[in-house]
């Protein structure tokens, strides 16, 4: 069977995201035979995860790689201790429960109209999400930072996954500008 690999984008994102697309153009162009998912990813954690676990599951015997940004980094990072994951972290929320404390209150989802609140039954849905991998896990984890995100702090990534492998690149932004450069290497890590 063809590898998977999963695309998780972040907080009021879409599969449209632009590295999504940026993935998606580098696969069919030089890895058509990965099969790429890139869903939308409820707003609810619970809901979030049960989507992502589900599509994991379909997995069967083939190879599968994630690639999680922002809050889909906090995703794929549970993911991958979860169910022994190769995954790339690319600007990543890694104490969700707590960055998003910031955004409390009632939202609309850009992309798909929907209303929500950021409430503390979220936040606490979020919390119990969070993992620390153990030291035999770091090695299928690949950190990619940017000094310049203003939306999280990278240092806290980098604290929090200190033994992971480690990419950090001085200036761009919480979008990870010129994410596309790093595509090679992110099919290399996940080996798929």
């Amino acid at each position: 069977m063809a590898p998977l690999l999963l695309y998780i984008h972040g907080f009021l994102s879409s599969p449209g995201s632009f590295k999504a697309r940026q993935t998606a153009a580098y696969l069919q162009e030089n890895h058509s035979h990965i099969e790429l998912k890139v869903p939308q990813v409820p707003v609810q954690p619970r809901q979030a995860i049960a989507l992502l676990e589900s599509l994991v599951a379909l997995r069967s015997e083939r190879p599968v790689g994630l690639i999680g940004s922002s809050l889909g980094g906090y995703y794929a990072l549970n993911l991958a201790v979860r169910f022994d994951l190769p995954a790339v972290l690319v600007n990543p929320a890694v104490s969700a429960h707590l960055d998003l404390a910031k955004h409390q209150g009632e939202h609309v989802h850009p992309y798909t109209g929907e209303q929500f609140e950021v409430g503390e039954e979220q936040l606490a849905a979020l919390a119990e999400l969070h993992v620390q991998p153990q030291a035999n896990e770091y090695q299928k984890i690949l950190l990619l930072v940017q000094t310049g995100d203003e939306t999280l702090d990278y240092q806290k990534a980098c604290a929090q996954l200190s033994k992971a492998r480690r990419i950090i690149e001085y200036g761009g932004d919480h979008s990870f500008t010129h994410f596309e450069r790093w595509l090679p290497e992110i099919i290399r890590f996940l080996r798929l």
